[in-house]
């Protein structure tokens, strides 16, 4: 069996917007506790380790580079990304209140949502069905769904729902299969899978104005 690889070096230097550089890796390393490497044997007798410290150095150190280039460039795109952060850390036994302020981020992600049931990617942007699903699956890892009107967030979704079943990703009508597989993915965690398809108008925040447009004036 070969000797299992040693642990990548940390980041040197800047250019993470606050300076810390690799003093500020390994503190986040000694914050997650320098979990000892993971062993696995894979085909041919070879050993693939898995360093959890690492990986949890990594998200924790994303959530906090707020005044990093790459954060303020990407603010629109957070919603997505909180959630990504918060189910690599739940696979890993991670408590997430203490590791990455889970009532907190509950709290931001309300103040995402639209009066017509849809959340956009940060406070300040626009609803769009990605960061719908993003927001629901954050609130359903949190065990917080009920904080929302569950009707009103399926009413926006459906509302997206085109004749031929497909979904657009907001109002502007862009039509793509990630689309629907967000739209009916938020619908199932709310419990509401088989209203996909309802005719326009059966439920409260339902947007008709997309059932009545023809694929051509879509396309504009």
């Amino acid at each position: 069996m070969s000797e299992a690889p040693s642990p990548p070096s940390p980041p040197q230097g800047g250019g993470d917007g606050g300076g810390k550089g690799a003093a500020g890796t390994a503190e986040a390393e000694a914050a997650a506790g320098k979990a000892s490497p993971q062993g696995e044997e894979e085909e041919g007798g070879a050993e693939s380790t898995f360093y959890e410290a690492k990986h949890v150095a990594f998200i924790r150190g994303l959530m906090d580079k707020t005044d990093s280039f790459e954060h303020i460039v990407m603010e629109h795109l957070k919603m997505s990304a909180v959630y990504w952060a918060l189910m690599g850390m739940a696979l890993m036994g991670r408590d997430l209140e203490a590791e990455m302020k889970l009532s907190e981020i509950v709290e931001w992600v309300l103040l995402c949502q639209h009066p017509n049931g849809g959340f956009g990617g940060n406070t300040g942007h626009d609803p769009h069905l990605l960061y719908t699903l993003s927001a629901i699956q954050i609130l359903a890892i949190a065990g917080q769904l009920h904080r929302v009107d569950q009707d009103k967030v399926a009413g926006y979704v459906l509302g997206l729902q085109q004749p031929d079943g497909s979904f657009t990703g907001d109002e502007w009508g862009e039509v793509d299969t990630r689309f629907s597989y967000c739209g009916l993915s938020t619908l199932a965690l709310l419990g509401r899978l088989s209203m996909a398809g309802q005719a326009p108008g059966s439920l409260p925040g339902r947007n008709d104005r997309f059932r009545r447009l023809a694929p051509s004036e879509l396309s504009r």
